[in-house]
């Protein structure tokens, strides 16, 4: 998918046999072409992951549960650069009003639905985390390593997926009724409570395909930090290391004798 993906991108709903298309996908295309072919004047929203208080898959509770259980640790693909679409249910139902108040602007038109921003997923775990006066230390493991945690991503690649909901707001003139941050930590605020846990090993808590495995996370953790303290490692970084620095990093300063900033290494010097 393309970054962001935009309504007038193509629908692959009739691809040749060499184009690899998930079945599902091409059903939901499918089934866009005949509902505006049936009733040319509907207007359509395609939803994303919806979260907030009374979600059906309560997706933050991989971390909720994380933070009631004590867990200091957590393992992240790729240090959780990987983005994913997402609405909070109220902004979703605002979209909704903001279609129906169009009239006829909205009339044949497909939108996206979505925050008008999308946290990445270390974000999206600090802003959990944060919400419940916690905080974790990352351990960024790469992707094709990091299999106990590809289910944070929601998806079996660690690539983008970014709805943009441009569209809704210049012809609809949608704005969010909340912003992530807040819609996030009302959500994990109202997961927290005992009366809203989804049940341990219940359809809910089985739905968000999380197996809560901590003694495999901390073996994979353990394995992983010994692995990258090793010299051969260090050292062929090191010798690799062209010493990049942002420019814009809050630490770069380049007064003499100062430290220019981050670098792509950093060195124990």
């Amino acid at each position: 998918m393309r970054v962001p993906t935009r309504e007038h991108d193509r629908l692959v709903s009739d691809e040749p046999p060499e184009f690899r298309v998930n079945n599902k996908v091409r059903q939901i295309a499918n089934t866009e072409l005949v509902v505006f072919r049936e009733h040319p004047t509907a207007s359509h929203l395609r939803y994303p992951w919806i979260y907030g208080p009374g979600q059906i898959s309560p997706r933050e509770w991989k971390i909720v549960r994380r933070v009631l259980d004590g867990r200091t640790r957590i393992v992240l693909p790729d240090g959780g650069v990987t983005l994913q679409g997402c609405a909070d249910a109220r902004n979703a139902a605002a979209m909704v009003l903001a279609t129906v108040d169009a009239g006829a602007r909205s009339s044949g038109q497909a939108y996206n639905v979505s925050d008008e921003w999308t946290p990445t997923l270390l974000q999206w775990v600090e802003i959990i985390a944060a919400a419940l006066d916690h905080s974790f230390e990352i351990v960024s493991i790469p992707w094709e390593y990091a299999a106990v945690s590809h289910h944070f991503t929601q998806r079996s690649t660690p690539h983008h997926r970014v709805i943009n909901c441009d569209k809704a707001i210049y012809q609809l003139g949608y704005r969010d009724v909340v912003d992530p941050v807040q819609g996030l930590t009302d959500t994990a605020r109202w997961l927290a409570r005992d009366e809203n846990h989804p049940e341990p090993g219940g359809a809910m808590e089985r739905s968000i395909v999380d197996r809560f495995d901590y003694e495999a996370e901390d073996r994979l953790m353990d394995a992983w930090q010994a692995a990258i303290a090793g010299d051969d490692i260090a050292v062929a970084a090191a010798a690799a290391d062209p010493g990049f620095f942002d420019r814009y990093a809050a630490e770069f300063d380049d007064r003499p004798g100062a430290r220019k900033g981050w670098v792509s290494v950093r060195r124990s010097d």
